[in-house]
């Protein structure tokens, strides 16, 4: 089988030399924390390598460590350190994004889930209609709530839509009883005025 995505584990400390030399078919790396070495060659001729995500601070890098894995970008958390806008010769970006998550309108409810994220995770987001209304969807169509997104690379807005309650009901009399014979609206209460 052909390595495609790898994660290494925490308990690698050293990427020896040309580990993934040649791999074409290797796309994606992600790199612990607990690397502190990278040694020559380990990632010559990936051609196809188009992501390094570290999850720690920059390792030390032997020589020619991505020579000719012309598609790589490096990508490293914010609270990290040691990285400058190359890394090994390779272009650098941060790997976390921001996520915003928006009410509209902003008194029909609450909502969580912004932040911070690295891209390419799994996150919830979620919508809390107030009391009078109820949430209709998000401003891409979805319903689904709560949420699980994944990350998108370019960040992302997702704007929870609240509509006012507009429940209708009909009632008959009879000796004093009220019978609802129709409701028409969200949730299970019914408020008779």
């Amino acid at each position: 089988a052909s390595l495609i995505n790898v994660t290494i584990p925490n308990s690698v400390a050293i990427i020896a030399y040309a580990t993934f030399s040649g791999c074409t078919s290797l796309t994606n790396i992600t790199i612990p924390a607990s690397i502190t070495n990278i040694e020559s060659t380990a990632f010559y001729n990936c051609t196809n390598l188009t992501g390094v995500f570290f999850q720690g601070n920059a390792p030390s890098l032997g020589s020619s460590v991505f020579s000719n894995a012309n598609n790589a970008t490096v990508y490293y958390l914010a609270e990290t350190t040691g990285w400058g806008t190359t890394f090994g010769g390779r272009p650098t970006a941060s790997w976390e994004v921001n996520v915003t998550v928006a009410a509209n309108p902003s008194n029909g409810g609450t909502v969580s889930g912004s932040g911070s994220y690295p891209f390419g995770t799994d996150i919830q987001i979620l919508a809390s209609a107030n009391t009078g209304w109820i949430f209709t969807g998000w401003n891409d169509g979805n319903t689904q709530n709560p949420r699980t997104i994944i990350v998108p690379s370019g960040g992302a807005t997702y704007t929870a839509n609240f509509s006012q309650h507009t429940g209708t009901y009909s009632y008959t009399t009879a000796s004093g009883t009220i019978t609802i014979t129709e409701y028409t609206g969200a949730g299970d209460a019914v408020t008779i005025p």
